[in-house]
C-alpha cells in the first residue's frame, strides 16, 4: 500500500506565523531576589486584568493591586469531619488545579478561560512541590513509588499549566550545587529528580539577582541565558530576551515579544509583496 507522506504531514503540520507568546514562564532565584514582584508584574499587560495569585509561602503580603485575587494557602487548614486535614493544603491545591471528577481545576481546558482571571501564578511552586512530597510519602505503599508518584504529578502539573488557558506564572527559589570538578552549578530547589528536568517545559527561565546598582539603589536584574551552570533559558532570543536585563518586567517581556512578532511578520509579508 503506498502512502503519500507529504500529505500525512500537511494534515497535520503547523506554520507558526512568528513565535507566540509564552505559556509558562518559570522565576527563580534566592530569598529576597523579587520573585514575587515579578511574577505580579503580568498585571501590567493590558490584557491581564484579573491574575489568579496562589500564595504558598506568605510571599505575597506585598501584592496589593485589586486586580491580583491572592489565595493565602499557606494560611489555610482545610477539615473533614470537624478534624484538619494532614495535607488539606496540598489537596485544596489539587483541587484548584485539577479538580475532581464532577468539579473540573483551573488547568482543565476552557475552565481559566470562562473564569473571571486571565493568569495563574504559583508562588511558590516549591513548596507545592515539597506538599505533594510529604503527601506521597504518606499515601504510596514505599519509597520508590512515593518518588514515581511525586514526579509524574510534578510533570502532569507543571504540563497542565502551560496548556492552561491563559499565561502561567511559576516562581521557585534556587540552590547551589557543588560538582565533583569543584564548579558550582545552580539548580530549581525542587528535592527528588524534578530539580534536573523541570526547566525542560516552560518556555523562559529566568534567574533573579538582587544587587546594588551604580547609585547605591537596590535592583533586580533578569538572566535568561547561563553560562551552561544555570537552567535559565529564553525560546525569545530573536525578539531581544537574552542576556542580563536589569528592572524589566513580565509586561515588558511580552510586550516585547509581541512587537518583535509583528516586526517579523510586517518583514516577511514585505518579502511576499516583492516577490509577486
Amino acid at each position: 500500500m503506498n502512502f503519500d507522506l507529504d500529505a500525512m504531514v500537511d494534515a497535520v503540520a503547523i506554520h507558526n506565523d512568528g513565535l507566540p507568546d509564552p505559556e509558562l514562564v518559570c522565576l527563580f532565584g534566592e530569598p529576597g531576589s523579587g520573585k514575587t514582584t515579578a511574577a505580579a508584574s503580568l498585571i501590567e499587560l493590558p490584557d491581564v486584568q484579573n491574575i489568579l495569585f496562589f500564595d504558598t509561602e506568605g510571599s505575597a503580603m506585598s501584592v496589593s493591586d485589586p486586580r491580583i485575587t491572592v489565595v493565602p494557602v499557606h494560611k489555610l487548614a482545610p477539615k473533614s469531619g470537624g478534624k484538619p486535614l494532614k495535607h488539606g493544603k496540598f489537596q485544596f491545591m489539587q483541587q484548584m488545579l485539577h479538580g475532581t471528577d464532577d468539579k473540573p481545576g483551573y488547568l482543565r481546558p476552557g475552565v481559566l478561560a470562562e473564569s473571571k482571571f486571565d493568569a495563574i501564578v504559583v508562588d511558590t511552586f516549591g513548596e507545592l512541590h515539597e506538599w505533594a512530597v510529604s503527601y506521597f510519602q504518606d499515601t504510596e505503599a514505599d519509597g520508590f513509588k512515593a518518588w514515581d508518584a511525586v514526579w509524574r504529578w510534578h510533570r502532569d502539573t507543571i504540563k497542565g499549566l502551560k496548556a492552561a488557558d491563559g499565561p502561567a506564572i511559576i516562581t521557585v527559589h534556587g540552590r547551589e550545587e557543588k560538582l565533583p570538578s569543584g564548579a558550582i552549578v545552580s539548580k530549581l530547589d525542587f528535592s527528588g529528580g524534578a530539580k534536573n528536568k523541570s526547566a525542560a517545559t516552560p518556555d523562559i527561565v529566568s534567574r533573579l539577582v538582587r544587587r546594588i546598582d551604580d547609585n547605591g539603589d537596590p535592583v533586580t536584574v533578569w538572566e535568561f541565558v547561563g553560562d551552561g551552570n544555570s537552567p535559565v533559558k529564553s525560546r525569545y532570543e530573536k525578539y531581544g530576551i537574552v542576556g542580563a536585563i536589569e528592572g524589566c518586567s513580565l509586561a515588558w517581556i511580552y510586550e516585547e515579544i509581541r512587537a518583535g512578532r509583528e516586526a517579523e511578520q510586517a518583514a516577511r509579508k514585505a518579502e511576499d509583496d516583492d516577490d509577486e
